[in-house]
């Protein structure tokens, strides 16, 4: 009987030895586990932080491309206004093109009355010195 109750001592030691290890590496375990938690959650902040770095460039994105199309609309505006005016200084060319012959075509007549005027001056220079003369 006493051999039982030996056996049932060491069986009962073993056994407490053994839930001992068994709970020093659930320990382990539960130590690896929080520190495995621990560097998610500091990588989560971190995934967190560049989630808000992308939001920002998206946004500074955005505000260029809007930039950007508002300068591109601009140019159009400006373009179709040298275009209108090209198309004005056209008008305005062909104006004074038709001025400047209309012009030509009136000094051409008042050189001719002149050149008329200068023969009938002269014929009557030539008609005066005539009647002098008698």
């Amino acid at each position: 009987m006493s051999m039982t109750l030996n056996n049932r001592l060491i069986m009962s030691r073993n056994t407490a030895e053994g839930a001992k290890r068994t709970a020093e590496g659930v320990e382990q375990k539960a130590l690896t586990i929080e520190d495995v938690a621990t560097q998610a959650k500091t990588k989560a902040g971190e995934a967190k932080q560049l989630v808000e770095e992308v939001k920002m460039r998206a946004h500074s994105a955005e505000t260029l491309a809007n930039n950007a199309k508002r300068l591109a609309d601009s140019a159009k505006d400006t373009a179709v206004e040298a275009k209108n005016k090209a198309e004005d200084a056209h008008v305005l060319s062909q104006d004074a093109k038709s001025t400047a012959e209309t012009a030509e075509e009136k000094a051409a007549r008042a050189e001719k009355k002149a050149d008329d005027a200068t023969v009938t001056a002269s014929e009557a220079k030539t008609m005066a010195q005539e009647a002098n003369r008698r």
